[in-house]
Protein backbone atom coordinates (compact mmCIF):
# COMPACT_ATOMS: atom_id res chain seq x y z
CA UNK A 1 0.00 0.00 0.00
CA UNK A 2 1.50 3.42 -0.93
CA UNK A 3 2.11 6.21 1.38
CA UNK A 4 -1.31 7.85 -0.38
CA UNK A 5 -3.60 5.15 0.11
CA UNK A 6 -2.57 5.04 4.00
CA UNK A 7 -3.20 9.09 4.43
CA UNK A 8 -6.97 8.39 2.95
CA UNK A 9 -7.24 5.58 4.59
CA UNK A 10 -6.20 7.85 7.80
CA UNK A 11 -8.36 10.96 7.08
CA UNK A 12 -11.76 8.53 6.41
CA UNK A 13 -11.53 6.30 10.14
CA UNK A 14 -13.75 7.32 12.41
CA UNK A 15 -10.90 9.66 14.48
CA UNK A 16 -10.19 11.09 11.42
CA UNK A 17 -13.04 11.60 9.95
CA UNK A 18 -14.56 13.70 13.54
CA UNK A 19 -11.28 15.69 12.94
CA UNK A 20 -12.19 16.53 9.48
CA UNK A 21 -15.68 18.18 10.40
CA UNK A 22 -14.23 19.53 13.45
CA UNK A 23 -11.73 21.50 11.51
CA UNK A 24 -14.62 22.60 8.76
CA UNK A 25 -16.68 24.04 10.91
CA UNK A 26 -13.88 25.49 13.05
CA UNK A 27 -12.83 26.99 9.87
CA UNK A 28 -16.07 28.13 9.04
CA UNK A 29 -17.07 29.91 12.41
CA UNK A 30 -13.25 31.54 12.33
CA UNK A 31 -13.77 32.59 8.80
CA UNK A 32 -17.04 34.58 10.71
CA UNK A 33 -15.79 36.17 13.23
CA UNK A 34 -13.07 37.46 11.10
CA UNK A 35 -15.26 38.61 9.00
CA UNK A 36 -17.82 40.64 11.76
CA UNK A 37 -14.35 41.76 12.99
CA UNK A 38 -13.38 43.51 10.21
CA UNK A 39 -16.38 44.74 9.69
CA UNK A 40 -16.40 46.11 13.22
CA UNK A 41 -13.56 48.19 12.81
CA UNK A 42 -14.11 49.49 9.43
CA UNK A 43 -15.51 52.96 9.56
CA UNK A 44 -18.94 53.62 9.11
CA UNK A 45 -22.04 55.76 9.06
CA UNK A 46 -24.01 55.90 12.33
CA UNK A 47 -27.06 57.90 13.37
CA UNK A 48 -26.79 59.83 16.26
CA UNK A 49 -29.05 62.10 18.86
CA UNK A 50 -32.39 62.37 18.48
CA UNK A 51 -33.75 60.61 15.46
CA UNK A 52 -37.34 62.04 15.78
CA UNK A 53 -35.96 65.63 15.74
CA UNK A 54 -35.25 66.00 12.47
CA UNK A 55 -32.07 68.31 12.66
CA UNK A 56 -31.62 71.54 9.98
CA UNK A 57 -28.21 72.57 11.13
CA UNK A 58 -24.90 71.61 12.29
CA UNK A 59 -22.65 74.06 14.63
CA UNK A 60 -19.05 72.08 15.70
CA UNK A 61 -18.05 74.73 19.01
CA UNK A 62 -14.81 76.36 17.20
CA UNK A 63 -12.89 76.43 20.34
CA UNK A 64 -13.91 72.96 21.77
CA UNK A 65 -14.37 71.15 18.56
CA UNK A 66 -15.61 68.00 20.56
CA UNK A 67 -19.04 70.11 20.96
CA UNK A 68 -20.97 69.85 18.44
CA UNK A 69 -24.64 71.45 18.00
CA UNK A 70 -27.76 70.77 15.76
CA UNK A 71 -30.34 72.91 15.24
CA UNK A 72 -33.99 70.93 14.32
CA UNK A 73 -37.31 71.57 13.17
CA UNK A 74 -39.22 71.43 16.60
CA UNK A 75 -37.54 74.00 17.97
CA UNK A 76 -34.93 72.17 20.22
CA UNK A 77 -31.54 72.14 20.07
CA UNK A 78 -29.46 69.02 20.48
CA UNK A 79 -25.63 69.31 21.87
CA UNK A 80 -22.88 67.19 22.59
CA UNK A 81 -19.93 67.97 24.68
CA UNK A 82 -18.56 64.34 23.96
CA UNK A 83 -17.84 64.68 19.86
CA UNK A 84 -21.05 63.43 19.78
CA UNK A 85 -21.37 59.99 21.96
CA UNK A 86 -23.73 61.58 24.24
CA UNK A 87 -26.68 64.64 23.58
CA UNK A 88 -28.54 66.71 25.40
CA UNK A 89 -31.77 68.00 24.50
CA UNK A 90 -32.31 72.26 25.24
CA UNK A 91 -35.88 74.04 24.35
CA UNK A 92 -35.96 77.16 27.34
CA UNK A 93 -36.44 79.87 25.20
CA UNK A 94 -37.13 79.03 21.80
CA UNK A 95 -40.70 79.34 20.74
CA UNK A 96 -42.42 75.41 20.45
CA UNK A 97 -42.00 74.08 16.74
CA UNK A 98 -39.74 76.66 15.65
CA UNK A 99 -37.58 75.49 12.63
CA UNK A 100 -33.76 76.27 14.16
CA UNK A 101 -31.84 77.45 10.74
CA UNK A 102 -29.25 78.39 11.47
CA UNK A 103 -26.61 78.67 14.33
CA UNK A 104 -23.33 80.83 14.90
CA UNK A 105 -21.11 81.04 17.63
CA UNK A 106 -19.34 84.36 19.50
CA UNK A 107 -15.52 83.55 19.38
CA UNK A 108 -13.78 83.36 23.07
CA UNK A 109 -17.55 83.06 24.86
CA UNK A 110 -20.34 80.07 25.18
CA UNK A 111 -22.18 83.28 23.25
CA UNK A 112 -24.59 81.52 20.10
CA UNK A 113 -26.83 82.80 17.90
CA UNK A 114 -30.13 80.62 16.38
CA UNK A 115 -31.49 81.69 13.31
CA UNK A 116 -35.01 80.51 12.95
CA UNK A 117 -38.62 80.93 11.24
CA UNK A 118 -39.57 83.08 14.43
CA UNK A 119 -36.29 85.47 14.26
CA UNK A 120 -32.83 85.40 15.89
CA UNK A 121 -32.53 83.82 19.46
CA UNK A 122 -29.63 83.88 21.52
CA UNK A 123 -27.90 82.07 24.51
CA UNK A 124 -24.83 82.59 26.78
CA UNK A 125 -24.78 79.38 28.60
CA UNK A 126 -24.03 77.33 25.44
CA UNK A 127 -27.34 76.93 24.38
CA UNK A 128 -28.76 75.73 27.58
CA UNK A 129 -31.66 78.42 27.47
CA UNK A 130 -32.02 80.45 24.97
CA UNK A 131 -34.05 84.50 24.53
CA UNK A 132 -35.01 86.34 21.58
CA UNK A 133 -32.41 88.49 20.27
CA UNK A 134 -32.62 91.89 18.63
CA UNK A 135 -35.73 93.63 16.59
CA UNK A 136 -36.06 94.74 13.16
CA UNK A 137 -36.01 91.58 11.33
CA UNK A 138 -39.49 90.95 9.34
CA UNK A 139 -41.41 88.31 10.56
CA UNK A 140 -41.60 86.56 7.91
CA UNK A 141 -38.13 86.10 7.40
CA UNK A 142 -36.51 81.98 8.14
CA UNK A 143 -32.77 82.83 8.90
CA UNK A 144 -31.04 80.64 6.90
CA UNK A 145 -27.81 82.00 7.33
CA UNK A 146 -25.84 83.94 10.25
CA UNK A 147 -22.31 85.38 9.93
CA UNK A 148 -20.45 87.14 13.09
CA UNK A 149 -18.14 89.70 10.99
CA UNK A 150 -15.79 91.42 13.33
CA UNK A 151 -13.93 89.93 16.05
CA UNK A 152 -15.70 91.96 18.77
CA UNK A 153 -19.31 90.75 17.40
CA UNK A 154 -20.48 93.89 16.95
CA UNK A 155 -21.13 93.56 13.00
CA UNK A 156 -23.45 90.34 12.89
CA UNK A 157 -25.32 89.25 9.16
CA UNK A 158 -28.28 87.34 8.90
CA UNK A 159 -29.97 85.99 5.84
CA UNK A 160 -32.84 84.11 4.46
CA UNK A 161 -35.83 83.70 2.41
CA UNK A 162 -36.40 87.98 2.34
CA UNK A 163 -32.84 88.84 1.78
CA UNK A 164 -29.96 90.06 3.72
CA UNK A 165 -29.52 91.87 7.12
CA UNK A 166 -27.12 93.58 9.09
CA UNK A 167 -26.58 94.71 12.82
CA UNK A 168 -23.98 97.03 14.16
CA UNK A 169 -25.04 96.66 18.08
CA UNK A 170 -24.31 93.45 18.53
CA UNK A 171 -27.39 92.13 16.95
CA UNK A 172 -29.69 94.22 19.65
CA UNK A 173 -31.13 96.25 16.25
CA UNK A 174 -31.33 95.02 12.29
CA UNK A 175 -31.76 97.05 9.07
CA UNK A 176 -31.72 95.46 5.45
CA UNK A 177 -28.51 95.01 3.60
CA UNK A 178 -29.64 94.44 0.43
CA UNK A 179 -27.53 97.58 -1.63
CA UNK A 180 -26.29 95.77 -4.70
CA UNK A 181 -28.05 92.12 -4.32
CA UNK A 182 -30.78 90.87 -6.87
CA UNK A 183 -34.26 91.79 -5.05
CA UNK A 184 -36.37 88.64 -4.66
CA UNK A 185 -32.85 86.52 -3.97
CA UNK A 186 -32.99 84.22 -0.99
CA UNK A 187 -29.58 83.64 0.93
CA UNK A 188 -28.75 80.22 1.89
CA UNK A 189 -25.04 80.77 3.13
CA UNK A 190 -22.38 83.20 4.51
CA UNK A 191 -18.37 82.57 4.88
CA UNK A 192 -16.29 85.35 6.29
CA UNK A 193 -12.45 85.95 4.78
CA UNK A 194 -9.98 88.43 5.67
CA UNK A 195 -11.60 91.91 4.43
CA UNK A 196 -14.37 90.16 2.39
CA UNK A 197 -17.50 88.55 2.96
CA UNK A 198 -19.54 86.19 0.70
CA UNK A 199 -23.04 85.66 0.24
CA UNK A 200 -24.66 82.53 -1.58
CA UNK A 201 -27.89 83.50 -3.16
CA UNK A 202 -31.25 81.67 -4.34
CA UNK A 203 -30.88 82.90 -7.35
CA UNK A 204 -28.25 84.76 -8.28
CA UNK A 205 -25.23 82.89 -7.60
CA UNK A 206 -22.38 84.42 -5.21
CA UNK A 207 -22.31 88.01 -3.82
CA UNK A 208 -19.58 89.68 -2.24
CA UNK A 209 -18.54 92.69 0.42
CA UNK A 210 -15.76 94.56 1.01
CA UNK A 211 -17.48 97.11 3.69
CA UNK A 212 -18.78 94.74 6.40
CA UNK A 213 -21.63 93.98 4.28
CA UNK A 214 -23.32 97.02 3.82
CA UNK A 215 -22.85 97.09 -0.10
CA UNK A 216 -22.62 93.76 -2.19
CA UNK A 217 -21.33 93.28 -5.77
CA UNK A 218 -21.39 90.13 -8.01
CA UNK A 219 -19.21 87.73 -7.96
CA UNK A 220 -20.08 84.80 -10.13
CA UNK A 221 -18.86 84.84 -13.27
CA UNK A 222 -19.07 81.19 -14.17
CA UNK A 223 -21.58 79.67 -11.85
CA UNK A 224 -24.68 79.00 -12.21
CA UNK A 225 -27.68 81.61 -11.18
CA UNK A 226 -28.27 78.82 -8.17
CA UNK A 227 -26.06 78.68 -5.53
CA UNK A 228 -26.81 76.49 -2.83
CA UNK A 229 -23.57 76.51 -0.21
CA UNK A 230 -20.49 78.57 -0.15
CA UNK A 231 -17.54 78.48 1.70
CA UNK A 232 -13.94 79.45 1.95
CA UNK A 233 -11.17 77.19 2.56
CA UNK A 234 -9.15 79.64 5.35
CA UNK A 235 -6.36 77.67 5.23
CA UNK A 236 -5.75 79.29 1.68
CA UNK A 237 -8.36 82.27 1.32
CA UNK A 238 -8.26 82.69 -2.36
CA UNK A 239 -9.60 79.02 -2.63
CA UNK A 240 -13.68 79.39 -2.42
CA UNK A 241 -15.88 76.77 -3.55
CA UNK A 242 -19.93 77.11 -4.36
CA UNK A 243 -22.68 74.09 -4.39
CA UNK A 244 -24.91 73.96 -7.19
CA UNK A 245 -27.75 72.23 -8.49
CA UNK A 246 -25.09 70.91 -10.77
CA UNK A 247 -22.35 69.78 -8.39
CA UNK A 248 -19.22 72.40 -7.18
CA UNK A 249 -17.95 74.93 -8.94
CA UNK A 250 -14.36 76.37 -7.55
CA UNK A 251 -12.83 79.45 -7.42
CA UNK A 252 -8.80 79.88 -6.88
CA UNK A 253 -8.61 83.63 -7.09
CA UNK A 254 -10.84 85.17 -4.45
CA UNK A 255 -14.09 84.41 -7.00
CA UNK A 256 -13.26 86.46 -9.80
CA UNK A 257 -13.67 83.10 -11.74
CA UNK A 258 -15.10 79.46 -11.19
CA UNK A 259 -15.07 76.94 -13.15
CA UNK A 260 -16.84 73.20 -12.51
CA UNK A 261 -15.16 71.13 -9.91
CA UNK A 262 -17.53 67.76 -9.57
CA UNK A 263 -15.30 64.37 -10.78
CA UNK A 264 -16.67 61.65 -9.10
CA UNK A 265 -19.88 63.23 -7.95
CA UNK A 266 -21.93 61.98 -10.43
CA UNK A 267 -24.08 63.73 -12.80
CA UNK A 268 -26.44 66.78 -12.03
CA UNK A 269 -25.43 65.61 -8.63
CA UNK A 270 -26.84 68.60 -6.18
CA UNK A 271 -23.99 69.81 -3.45
CA UNK A 272 -26.13 71.19 -1.01
CA UNK A 273 -23.64 72.02 1.74
CA UNK A 274 -19.47 71.91 1.87
CA UNK A 275 -17.00 72.10 4.77
CA UNK A 276 -13.29 72.88 4.27
CA UNK A 277 -10.48 71.94 6.80
CA UNK A 278 -9.04 75.30 8.60
CA UNK A 279 -6.40 73.65 8.10
CA UNK A 280 -5.87 71.29 4.88
CA UNK A 281 -7.31 73.71 2.18
CA UNK A 282 -6.58 70.56 -0.08
CA UNK A 283 -9.55 68.60 2.20
CA UNK A 284 -13.41 69.23 1.53
CA UNK A 285 -16.73 67.96 1.97
CA UNK A 286 -19.55 67.92 -0.11
CA UNK A 287 -23.94 66.93 1.60
CA UNK A 288 -24.93 66.22 -1.31
CA UNK A 289 -28.83 64.50 -2.01
CA UNK A 290 -27.24 60.96 -2.42
CA UNK A 291 -25.03 61.47 0.46
CA UNK A 292 -21.64 62.59 1.23
CA UNK A 293 -18.71 63.32 -0.88
CA UNK A 294 -15.13 64.32 0.06
CA UNK A 295 -12.51 65.36 -2.02
CA UNK A 296 -8.46 65.21 -0.57
CA UNK A 297 -6.88 67.43 -3.74
CA UNK A 298 -8.90 70.79 -3.76
CA UNK A 299 -12.44 69.44 -4.95
CA UNK A 300 -10.40 68.38 -8.50
CA UNK A 301 -11.87 65.09 -7.63
CA UNK A 302 -14.51 63.14 -5.30
CA UNK A 303 -15.33 59.69 -3.62
CA UNK A 304 -18.14 59.12 -1.79
CA UNK A 305 -17.11 58.80 1.91
CA UNK A 306 -18.32 55.89 3.34
CA UNK A 307 -22.72 54.96 2.71
CA UNK A 308 -25.31 56.39 4.20
CA UNK A 309 -27.88 54.41 6.31
CA UNK A 310 -30.29 55.34 3.80
CA UNK A 311 -29.11 58.05 0.73
CA UNK A 312 -30.72 61.33 2.08
CA UNK A 313 -32.86 61.81 -1.13
CA UNK A 314 -33.85 65.54 -0.10
CA UNK A 315 -33.42 68.92 -0.08
CA UNK A 316 -32.27 69.43 3.73
CA UNK A 317 -28.59 68.29 4.14
CA UNK A 318 -25.86 70.23 6.06
CA UNK A 319 -22.33 68.99 6.73
CA UNK A 320 -19.84 69.79 9.19
CA UNK A 321 -16.19 69.09 9.92
CA UNK A 322 -14.61 68.58 13.41
CA UNK A 323 -10.92 69.11 13.20
CA UNK A 324 -8.25 68.64 14.58
CA UNK A 325 -9.10 67.83 18.16
CA UNK A 326 -11.86 65.72 17.59
CA UNK A 327 -10.08 63.44 15.14
CA UNK A 328 -11.53 64.75 11.47
CA UNK A 329 -15.30 63.37 12.66
CA UNK A 330 -17.60 64.21 10.32
CA UNK A 331 -21.47 65.08 10.96
CA UNK A 332 -24.17 65.64 8.24
CA UNK A 333 -28.13 66.39 8.76
CA UNK A 334 -30.35 64.81 7.22
CA UNK A 335 -34.40 64.86 7.11
CA UNK A 336 -34.58 61.79 8.85
CA UNK A 337 -31.68 62.07 11.48
CA UNK A 338 -28.15 63.45 12.39
CA UNK A 339 -25.30 61.31 11.42
CA UNK A 340 -21.64 60.62 12.59
CA UNK A 341 -18.56 59.44 10.77
CA UNK A 342 -17.16 57.87 11.91
CA UNK A 343 -19.17 56.48 14.01
CA UNK A 344 -18.57 57.04 17.62
CA UNK A 345 -16.71 54.25 19.88
CA UNK A 346 -18.85 52.87 22.64
CA UNK A 347 -18.11 50.33 25.23
CA UNK A 348 -20.83 47.62 23.95
CA UNK A 349 -18.32 48.22 20.42
CA UNK A 350 -15.38 47.50 21.99
CA UNK A 351 -16.30 44.64 24.10
CA UNK A 352 -17.75 42.57 20.90
CA UNK A 353 -14.22 43.58 18.97
CA UNK A 354 -12.09 42.24 22.17
CA UNK A 355 -14.28 38.93 22.32
CA UNK A 356 -14.36 38.96 18.11
CA UNK A 357 -10.24 39.15 18.77
CA UNK A 358 -10.41 36.59 21.58
CA UNK A 359 -12.82 34.29 19.81
CA UNK A 360 -10.34 34.00 16.23
CA UNK A 361 -7.03 33.40 18.40
CA UNK A 362 -8.72 30.37 19.93
CA UNK A 363 -9.84 29.15 16.76
CA UNK A 364 -6.70 29.14 15.68
CA UNK A 365 -4.92 27.25 17.81
CA UNK A 366 -8.04 24.70 17.70
CA UNK A 367 -6.99 24.64 13.77
CA UNK A 368 -3.09 24.74 14.43
CA UNK A 369 -3.99 21.17 16.93
CA UNK A 370 -6.01 19.92 14.96
CA UNK A 371 -3.22 20.44 11.67
CA UNK A 372 -0.98 18.45 14.08
CA UNK A 373 -3.20 15.48 14.62
CA UNK A 374 -4.05 14.82 11.35
CA UNK A 375 0.27 15.24 10.60
CA UNK A 376 0.94 12.66 13.26
CA UNK A 377 -2.16 10.00 12.06
CA UNK A 378 -0.84 10.65 8.51
CA UNK A 379 2.86 9.72 9.43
Amino acid sequence: MGASETIIESALAPGGCRRVILATVSLAGGVLLTVLLILSFIATWAGVGDATLHPLAILIDPAHPSTIYAGTEQGIVMVSRDNGLDWTAYHAGLPSGAVVASLAAIPGTEHLLAGTDHGIFASTDGGRAWAGWGSGLPATLTVDALAVVTPDARTLLAGGTTGMYRSTDGGQTWNSATSGLPSGSSVYGLDVTAGHIFAALIPGGVYVSADAGMNWSPSGHGLPATVNAFVVAHASPTRLYAGTSAGVYRSTDGGASWVPSSVGLGTMNRAISLAADPQNPSFLLAGTDTGVFRSEDGGTTWARLGGLPAPPGQSVGVVALAHPAAGSTVYYAAADQLYRYPQPFTLSRAIFQGIGIVADLALLAILGLLLAQQVRAAR
